[in-house]
């Protein structure tokens, strides 16, 4: 059983999906003309940041928020606005790095894992997510299926897509599954996030 297990744990039927999702929007439409407002303005492609009137700026201000409560250890409020945000602009990337970081700092692996593949979903060449990822795995005991997590790290760093710290951390890390050592390191002393 891996942490990973609960994301695609069974095979998803897409006209049953289909049909679920179009019987809840059709119920959520009956409840109250709001609703039926807020859906409607969703099924044209806006995001509830968009419906709130919430721009850039507004979004940048709850990210930083997010990063500053991660500084002062206040892991569960950011966790709240990390997640707020993803819910707010759903394509906003760091607003799932930010809730797996925080989720992680929380020891919460399994949630973690899944913001952290939410996160590769929308910025599939970033190493740190799948540093990050095969951290998460790594602390589950999952070992061999770090593996490929921090593989793919190390092989997207060295062909541009990260620094030679990110692709230096992630041969550290293989190398450290060789030795099937792993030391973790607490704390969190810059925001986590860049």
């Amino acid at each position: 059983m891996s942490i990973l297990d609960g994301i695609f744990a069974q095979q998803i039927d897409a006209e049953k999906l289909a049909e679920t999702v179009q019987r809840s929007i059709e119920e959520a439409r009956t409840l109250h003309p709001e609703a039926r407002e807020l859906i409607d303005l969703m099924a044209e492609g806006l995001t509830l940041a968009d419906i709130l009137g919430l721009g850039e700026q507004h979004k940048e201000a709850l990210f930083q928020l997010g990063c500053r409560l991660m500084l002062s250890n206040e892991v569960e409020q950011a966790e709240s606005i990390f997640i707020t945000l993803s819910l707010l602009d759903p394509l906003e990337a760091r607003a799932y790095y930010g809730a797996g970081i925080a989720m992680k700092a929380g020891g919460k692996l399994e949630g973690a894992a899944q913001f952290f593949m939410q996160f590769l979903v929308l910025d599939a060449t970033n190493p740190n997510g799948y540093l990050r990822l095969g951290e998460c795995l790594v602390e589950a005991g999952e070992l061999e299926e770090a593996r490929p997590a921090f593989a793919a790290a190390e092989v997207l760093a060295a062909n541009g897509h990260g620094g030679s710290q990110l692709k230096n951390e992630a041969a550290r890390q293989i190398r450290l599954l060789s030795k099937k050592k792993f030391k973790h390191k607490p704390g969190v002393k810059s925001c986590p996030l860049r």
